[in-house]
């Protein structure tokens, strides 16, 4: 496998690395400004990682303990500290939740800030490895 290739195979949260891609998760992150919210990247994620990086669905699903715990392991932190973290995103989140937000993205628009995103992230990436 080419580095090319093998640079896509590493989760962004934990830097694990996987030989199979579809291990792998796809996370959107997003700008959120006034009532409008933008695409701004898709990173890899392990499962674990996006599992800690929407807290909402863990908690509801009663596994806030186990995302606190990996949180603490990839962030080198407290569970105290995990836990102010994972309140300040709450409140983020529930703030942003008083907008309604007007996401206007054509398939094509979308499409087009992936591969810009992608070959970003590529010259970054080999900038890196030079």
């Amino acid at each position: 496998m080419s580095n090319e290739v093998r640079k896509y195979h590493y989760c962004v949260g934990c830097g694990k690395y996987f030989e199979n891609i579809s291990d792998l998760e796809a996370h959107e992150e997003w700008t959120f400004k006034y009532n409008k919210q933008k695409l701004i990247g898709i990173y890899p994620l392990c499962k674990m990682c996006h599992f800690t990086v929407h807290a909402g669905r863990a908690e509801h699903l009663g596994k806030t303990d186990l995302i606190l715990e990996h949180y603490c392991l990839v962030n080198n932190v407290s569970k105290k500290r995990a836990k102010k973290d994972l309140k300040k995103a709450w409140y983020i989140f529930y703030a942003r939740n008083n907008y309604k937000y007007k996401l206007k993205i054509t398939e094509k628009k979308a499409w087009n800030k992936i591969n810009k995103f992608l070959k970003k992230e590529e010259k970054i990436l080999n900038e890196d490895i030079d």
